[in-house]
């Protein structure tokens, strides 16, 4: 039994076809454009590449640069999967190593701030009381 694909997987079909499908249809429709000639085609064409180009080179405010993304990807990446998986190990072993040391040291400073809040807490409590009855007092 096939599985339905996710909810932002179908989202992104019906993004791309409306992409794809609504300009070809406006072209389809347009009467103008039926009857265009060779001359103003390609000059539109060769704008529309020419801003492929430019959006891929130097990207635009909100969309970066697919080069720059690239050359980052390439700069910053590790190599192959196994190196990958290789450093997920060490840095296992790694972290595991301190691991119990820092739950340790962990549960005795919340051991020492319960002690501390439950001190604070009791004080504040006690002049809560103390000025109630004070009130209380005064109003009899």
């Amino acid at each position: 039994m096939r599985m339905p694909l996710p909810f932002h997987t179908q989202c992104l079909i019906l993004f791309f076809a409306a992409i794809v499908l609504l300009p070809a249809q406006a072209l389809c429709t347009d009467g103008a454009t039926a009857g265009s000639s060779v001359k103003e085609v390609i000059h539109l064409t060769m704008d529309n590449l020419r801003g492929h180009k430019m959006l891929y080179d130097e990207g635009w405010y909100v969309v970066t640069s697919s080069r720059h993304a690239l050359e980052f990807a390439r700069e910053k990446s590790v190599d192959s999967s196994g190196e990958a998986l290789r450093r997920v190990r060490l840095d296992a072993a790694r972290r595991s190593g301190t691991y119990a040391g820092e739950l340790t040291g962990g549960a005795k400073e919340a051991v020492a701030d319960s002690k501390a809040l439950l001190k604070e807490g009791t004080a504040l409590s006690g002049d809560i009381l103390a000025g109630t009855g004070k009130l209380a007092k005064k109003e009899l």
